[in-house]
């Protein structure tokens, strides 16, 4: 079973280089900074995903109160 995270997509002036992830629990803060951009990781060399963690209650108050 599978317990990591998958490399992520790193693009520089066209050249597409997969980055392991090395350090789980900061990337994951990275993650949940509201201001960060989304990171992009490499599912395979097909399919890639942007993943943001967000705050549900501070998007409902911003658009829905």
């Amino acid at each position: 079973m599978f317990s990591g995270l998958p490399p992520i997509v790193v693009i520089n002036k066209g050249e597409v280089k997969f980055d392991d992830v090395v350090d789980h629990d900061k990337q994951m803060a990275v993650l949940r900074i509201e201001t960060e951009q989304p990171t992009v990781f490499a599912i395979n060399r097909n399919l890639s995903v942007q993943v943001k963690i967000l705050n549900c209650k501070s998007i409902y108050e911003k658009f829905w109160e």
